[in-house]
């Protein structure tokens, strides 16, 4: 009941509960046309409950905001307001690797927390692959995967996995003009 209490953001340990669909949805719709979003999660079979540890993995799914307006190229009657669009850039997904894996993200134990960390560095290296300057947002459900590729908290596992999504974090944030 307590873990209940604290994913509902009722908890103690600095639990916060995530934004609501209509608090998430002012964001984006705040962002300016052409950004980039990135939907970003992870999981695992398990999770250590009653000592098993199943298969963890990651996804991120990355598109463009486009806002449609009468003067769009792509604007089709009888459209009568704006209208935004979002259009499909990339499909990333994986299993946490382990260290003889060609992607081993320095992750030591495959947790659901590994596996958020995992599609947040993820969608940063594409990021930089990709090397637009438009605004870049990840959009998560992990509250400690965005506070520790953030720099905000100090992991106490899988700090390999977090010292690498906070130097990509850093480092895209500072290149592109949109920040992160």
């Amino acid at each position: 009941r307590d873990y209940v209490r604290q994913l509902a953001g009722e908890g103690s340990g600095g639990t916060v509960r995530a934004n609501s669909a209509a608090d998430t949805q002012q964001l984006v719709d705040a962002l300016p046309s052409n950004s980039i979003l990135a939907y970003t999660d992870g999981g695992c079979d398990g999770n250590g409950a009653g000592g098993y540890w199943g298969k963890a993995g990651w996804g991120a799914w990355i598109c463009r905001k486009q806002v449609l307006t009468q003067s769009s190229p792509e604007w089709h009657p009888p459209m009568a307001t704006n209208s935004t669009d979002f259009v499909a850039l990339s499909d990333l997904w994986g299993q946490w690797y382990k260290k003889e894996d060609e992607f081993y993200c320095k992750c030591t134990r495959g947790t659901n927390n590994a596996g958020e960390l995992c599609g947040m560095l993820n969608a940063l290296l594409w990021a930089r692959r990709q090397g637009g300057h438009e605004t870049f947002a990840i959009c998560y459900d992990s509250m400690y995967a965005r506070n520790v590729t953030g720099g905000i908290w100090k992991p106490k596992a899988n700090k390999g996995i977090s010292a690498l999504c906070y130097k990509a974090f850093c480092a895209e944030n500072a290149r592109r003009k949109g920040g992160v």
